[in-house]
């Protein structure tokens, strides 16, 4: 017979230890909690506005478009 264990896992996030809720996936909870990942979606914010900043300037560079264009879709899949 075997016995089940209740495994009770913790992230912080938002500054606070916050229990994981039974029904999430506890190792993708703290992927995403971690300091590390939301770093990561921030520099992805900040590259994605100043790419985006620069398409609203004229007199562009064919160039210059191509590229802004392009990591403004990178950032959108990673969205």
């Amino acid at each position: 017979m075997s016995k089940k264990t209740n495994k009770t896992s913790f992230v912080r996030a938002y500054g606070k230890v916050k229990q994981i809720e039974s029904y999430r996936i506890v190792w993708l909870s703290k992927f995403v909690y971690s300091s590390p990942f939301e770093l990561a979606i921030s520099a992805v914010i900040v590259i994605n506005a100043i790419s985006l900043a620069v398409l609203t300037m004229p007199n562009l560079e064919p160039e210059t478009i191509q590229l802004a264009n392009t990591v403004d879709g990178i950032a959108f899949i990673i969205y």
